[in-house]
Protein backbone atom coordinates (compact mmCIF):
# COMPACT_ATOMS: atom_id res chain seq x y z
CA UNK A 1 0.00 0.00 0.00
CA UNK A 2 2.64 2.52 0.85
CA UNK A 3 4.99 1.36 -2.03
CA UNK A 4 1.98 2.41 -4.37
CA UNK A 5 1.22 5.56 -2.72
CA UNK A 6 5.15 6.63 -2.83
CA UNK A 7 4.75 5.40 -7.37
CA UNK A 8 1.56 7.61 -7.45
CA UNK A 9 3.08 10.78 -5.83
CA UNK A 10 6.23 10.11 -7.69
CA UNK A 11 4.26 9.62 -11.10
CA UNK A 12 2.25 12.94 -10.42
CA UNK A 13 5.22 14.90 -9.34
CA UNK A 14 7.13 13.33 -12.99
CA UNK A 15 4.32 14.09 -14.84
CA UNK A 16 4.29 17.85 -13.53
CA UNK A 17 7.93 18.08 -14.09
CA UNK A 18 7.93 17.24 -17.70
CA UNK A 19 4.71 19.21 -18.48
CA UNK A 20 5.63 22.55 -16.82
CA UNK A 21 9.57 21.63 -18.44
CA UNK A 22 7.70 21.45 -21.53
CA UNK A 23 6.60 25.09 -20.72
CA UNK A 24 9.00 26.57 -19.63
CA UNK A 25 11.73 25.28 -22.60
CA UNK A 26 9.23 26.52 -25.03
CA UNK A 27 9.39 29.97 -23.98
CA UNK A 28 12.97 30.28 -23.13
CA UNK A 29 13.67 28.82 -26.61
CA UNK A 30 13.15 30.81 -29.68
CA UNK A 31 10.83 28.72 -32.31
CA UNK A 32 10.91 30.46 -35.44
CA UNK A 33 7.83 30.21 -36.94
CA UNK A 34 8.31 31.75 -40.21
CA UNK A 35 10.93 28.61 -40.75
CA UNK A 36 8.96 26.29 -39.23
CA UNK A 37 5.38 27.17 -41.43
CA UNK A 38 7.62 26.99 -44.26
CA UNK A 39 8.71 23.38 -43.67
CA UNK A 40 5.17 22.51 -45.10
CA UNK A 41 3.12 19.52 -42.97
CA UNK A 42 5.83 18.70 -40.47
CA UNK A 43 6.38 22.21 -39.96
CA UNK A 44 2.60 22.50 -38.82
CA UNK A 45 2.68 18.95 -37.30
CA UNK A 46 6.02 20.12 -35.26
CA UNK A 47 4.60 23.45 -34.21
CA UNK A 48 0.75 22.53 -33.25
CA UNK A 49 2.13 19.81 -31.51
CA UNK A 50 4.30 21.89 -29.37
CA UNK A 51 1.82 24.36 -28.71
CA UNK A 52 -0.90 22.76 -27.29
CA UNK A 53 1.78 20.35 -25.38
CA UNK A 54 3.07 23.01 -23.38
CA UNK A 55 0.21 24.62 -21.15
CA UNK A 56 1.11 28.31 -21.82
CA UNK A 57 2.63 29.25 -24.63
CA UNK A 58 2.28 32.32 -26.68
CA UNK A 59 3.08 30.78 -30.36
CA UNK A 60 0.29 31.64 -33.01
CA UNK A 61 0.08 28.14 -34.07
CA UNK A 62 -3.55 28.97 -35.39
CA UNK A 63 -1.74 31.88 -37.88
CA UNK A 64 0.95 28.86 -39.31
CA UNK A 65 -1.97 26.72 -40.03
CA UNK A 66 -3.92 29.52 -41.64
CA UNK A 67 -1.03 29.93 -44.09
CA UNK A 68 0.29 26.40 -44.53
CA UNK A 69 -3.50 26.50 -45.70
CA UNK A 70 -2.76 29.18 -48.73
CA UNK A 71 -0.01 26.76 -49.83
CA UNK A 72 -0.67 23.19 -49.37
CA UNK A 73 -3.79 21.05 -49.31
CA UNK A 74 -6.24 22.78 -46.55
CA UNK A 75 -8.05 19.70 -45.54
CA UNK A 76 -4.27 18.02 -45.23
CA UNK A 77 -3.02 21.05 -43.03
CA UNK A 78 -6.33 20.58 -40.45
CA UNK A 79 -6.04 16.92 -40.46
CA UNK A 80 -2.30 17.25 -39.72
CA UNK A 81 -2.83 19.66 -37.12
CA UNK A 82 -5.32 17.97 -35.70
CA UNK A 83 -3.50 14.61 -35.07
CA UNK A 84 -0.91 16.95 -33.35
CA UNK A 85 -3.13 18.45 -31.81
CA UNK A 86 -4.68 15.48 -30.07
CA UNK A 87 -1.14 14.31 -29.57
CA UNK A 88 -0.34 17.14 -27.52
CA UNK A 89 -3.26 17.76 -25.43
CA UNK A 90 -2.23 14.54 -23.96
CA UNK A 91 -0.10 16.16 -21.42
CA UNK A 92 -3.00 18.20 -19.49
CA UNK A 93 -4.77 14.80 -19.72
CA UNK A 94 -1.58 13.23 -17.93
CA UNK A 95 -1.35 16.14 -15.83
CA UNK A 96 -4.99 15.08 -14.30
CA UNK A 97 -4.72 11.20 -14.88
CA UNK A 98 -1.50 11.46 -12.58
CA UNK A 99 -2.89 13.81 -9.89
CA UNK A 100 -6.31 11.50 -9.84
CA UNK A 101 -5.63 11.10 -6.34
CA UNK A 102 -5.89 14.78 -5.21
CA UNK A 103 -9.23 14.97 -6.99
CA UNK A 104 -11.90 14.68 -3.98
CA UNK A 105 -14.57 12.38 -2.96
CA UNK A 106 -17.73 14.53 -3.39
CA UNK A 107 -20.67 15.41 -5.18
CA UNK A 108 -19.50 17.64 -7.61
CA UNK A 109 -17.04 15.23 -8.66
CA UNK A 110 -19.24 12.10 -8.87
CA UNK A 111 -22.16 14.56 -11.04
CA UNK A 112 -18.73 15.76 -13.41
CA UNK A 113 -18.03 11.68 -13.46
CA UNK A 114 -22.01 10.86 -14.77
CA UNK A 115 -21.77 13.94 -16.91
CA UNK A 116 -18.23 13.09 -18.53
CA UNK A 117 -19.85 9.27 -18.98
CA UNK A 118 -22.50 10.45 -20.88
CA UNK A 119 -21.31 13.55 -22.26
CA UNK A 120 -17.81 13.72 -22.44
CA UNK A 121 -17.12 13.17 -25.92
CA UNK A 122 -19.19 15.61 -26.66
CA UNK A 123 -18.06 17.93 -23.85
CA UNK A 124 -13.87 17.55 -24.99
CA UNK A 125 -15.30 17.96 -28.74
CA UNK A 126 -17.09 21.27 -28.19
CA UNK A 127 -14.23 22.50 -25.70
CA UNK A 128 -11.75 21.58 -28.46
CA UNK A 129 -13.52 23.00 -31.16
CA UNK A 130 -13.77 26.73 -29.49
CA UNK A 131 -10.88 28.87 -29.49
CA UNK A 132 -9.85 28.61 -26.06
CA UNK A 133 -6.93 28.86 -23.37
CA UNK A 134 -8.57 26.94 -21.22
CA UNK A 135 -8.75 23.52 -22.79
CA UNK A 136 -5.82 22.12 -20.33
CA UNK A 137 -7.82 22.12 -17.63
CA UNK A 138 -10.37 20.21 -19.68
CA UNK A 139 -7.75 17.59 -20.48
CA UNK A 140 -6.83 17.43 -16.80
CA UNK A 141 -10.57 16.93 -15.45
CA UNK A 142 -10.60 14.23 -18.59
CA UNK A 143 -7.75 12.35 -16.85
CA UNK A 144 -8.40 13.16 -13.20
CA UNK A 145 -11.84 11.34 -14.21
CA UNK A 146 -10.59 8.68 -15.67
CA UNK A 147 -12.16 9.27 -19.11
CA UNK A 148 -10.93 6.72 -21.72
CA UNK A 149 -7.57 8.06 -23.04
CA UNK A 150 -8.80 6.86 -27.07
CA UNK A 151 -11.80 8.42 -26.40
CA UNK A 152 -10.17 11.50 -25.58
CA UNK A 153 -7.62 12.04 -28.07
CA UNK A 154 -10.56 10.94 -30.55
CA UNK A 155 -12.70 13.85 -29.35
CA UNK A 156 -9.81 16.25 -29.37
CA UNK A 157 -8.92 15.18 -33.13
CA UNK A 158 -12.77 15.86 -33.80
CA UNK A 159 -13.28 19.09 -32.40
CA UNK A 160 -9.67 20.53 -33.51
CA UNK A 161 -9.91 19.01 -36.92
CA UNK A 162 -13.15 21.13 -37.57
CA UNK A 163 -11.53 24.10 -35.92
CA UNK A 164 -8.71 23.71 -38.02
CA UNK A 165 -10.76 22.87 -41.48
CA UNK A 166 -12.36 26.58 -40.44
CA UNK A 167 -9.37 28.07 -39.98
CA UNK A 168 -7.77 26.73 -43.35
CA UNK A 169 -10.57 27.80 -45.61
CA UNK A 170 -11.13 31.08 -44.34
CA UNK A 171 -7.37 31.82 -44.93
CA UNK A 172 -7.80 30.40 -48.88
CA UNK A 173 -10.90 32.58 -48.56
CA UNK A 174 -9.24 35.85 -47.30
CA UNK A 175 -6.00 35.49 -49.83
CA UNK A 176 -8.04 34.45 -53.23
CA UNK A 177 -9.81 37.87 -52.32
Amino acid sequence: MIHSMTRQKLTSLVAVIVVVGLSIACLLIPIDVESMGNEGYLGVFVITLVTTGALVLPVPYLAVIARAATILDPVTVAIVAGIAAAIGELAGYVLGRSGRQLVPDNRWVKMTQAWMSHHGFATVTVAAFIPNPAFDAVGAMAGALGYAPWRFCLACFVGKTAKFLIVAFTAIGIVSH
